[in-house]
């Protein structure tokens, strides 16, 4: 059946009939190819501040770019619809989905909702909270670019082989606790302007933060890294924990320049002894510790280096550093690695 049939006009009006009366017709066997479009609806004005999107099945190519919600001044669960709230809690999006360039106001809400291959919320901005709490997104989900204000939360949910926050600005609280991330998670040049939050986040394969600006607080705690964590060039703020978290086979914190050492047959261990509350694959204790700066009081931590697990690279591990901006008290060295403020910064890398 031609779209030409279905113009915007059409589906407002079949939206503002609810879930029931939309998700009916698109169920239809000869409207399942329909391609449906709200490009630059103004949906902050009465009588289209009234529709709630929650539940909806929009099918592929929804296309709700450039759209504007005025947004609300509070809601009493993430669930809830308030006149003028962009809510699409439970909704389905097949393939294609667009929201770029949307401006969604305070409290958008998209928990629990399901999105197909490639959902591009590039350039979109959102007020003063935003959920995304148990959504999951097939291989694609663009948020580069997108503006976030007070808080936004993606704990809990499940994002497919590529998910880019490239240059996205976090507000006061980003929540990613509990999330899961496909082959590759890209948080290059995303700045987070308070508190960042990964706690027992799953990376499979490629984690990016390079470049990344962290605010006061950043915790990683017990998150679990696959091939490659990259931080290079990441700066971080007065608190950042990484306590239990697990990495694979390369981990890259670096600022300044780099801190190597040569090759040699006996390659000194960056963890003492196994024991079983270490993660597996740790190597022998070694007497040998290569030379590693250790910061001083009130230096900026900049070039402390330690060392990573065995790369894949012929001249041997790789190098660990990390800048956790500046630190009160002196740093030393102990059995368990370097240590900062009295706590280890491998392994764990744990700052306070």
């Amino acid at each position: 059946m031609a779209d030409e049939k279905y113009d915007q006009a059409f589906f407002l009006d079949l939206a503002a009939k609810g879930k029931y009366t939309w998700n009916a017709w698109r169920r239809i066997p000869a409207n399942k190819g329909v391609r449906m479009t709200f490009a630059g609806v103004d949906f902050s004005e009465a009588p289209r501040d009234g529709i709630d999107f929650s539940g909806f099945e929009f099918g592929d190519s929804a296309n709700f770019s450039q759209c504007k919600w005025r947004g609300v001044e509070w809601v009493e669960t993430f669930e809830a619809f308030r006149r003028g709230r962009a809510c699409f809690t439970g909704a389905t999006f097949g393939g294609s989905a667009s929201f770029a360039g949307a401006a969604f106001g305070a409290f958008a809400g998209f928990t629990g909702a399901t999105f197909g291959v490639s959902a591009s919320f590039a350039g979109a901005a959102f007020g003063e909270f935003a959920g995304f709490t148990g959504v999951t997104f097939g291989h694609g989900a663009f948020f580069d670019g997108a503006a976030f204000g007070g808080g936004a939360r993606f704990d809990g949910a499940a994002f497919g082989d590529k998910s880019t926050f490239d240059g996205a600005a976090f507000g006061v609280m980003a929540c990613f606790d509990g999330a899961a991330f496909g082959n590759r998670a890209i948080f290059s040049h995303a700045a987070f302007a308070e508190k960042a939050t990964f706690a027992f986040a799953a990376f499979e394969s490629f984690a990016h933060f390079s470049g990344a600006a962290f605010g006061a607080h950043a915790a990683f705690d017990g998150a679990a890294f696959g091939v490659m964590a990259c931080f290079d060039g990441a700066a971080f703020g007065a608190e950042a924990t990484f306590a239990g978290a697990a990495f694979g086979n390369m981990a890259i914190f670096s600022h300044g320049p780099s801190v190597t050492r040569p090759p040699s047959p006996a390659r000194p261990s960056v963890v003492g002894p196994p024991s079983p509350s270490q993660p597996s694959g740790c190597g022998p204790a070694s007497p040998a510790r290569p030379s590693v700066p250790v910061p001083t009081l009130a230096e900026p931590i900049s070039k402390v280096g330690v060392y990573s697990p065995e790369s894949p690279r012929s001249n041997g591990p790789g190098t660990l550093q990390a800048r956790f901006g500046w630190t009160r008290k002196p740093a030393r060295r102990s059995k368990s690695g370097i240590r900062i403020h009295g706590k280890p910064l491998a392994p764990g890398l744990t700052v306070s």
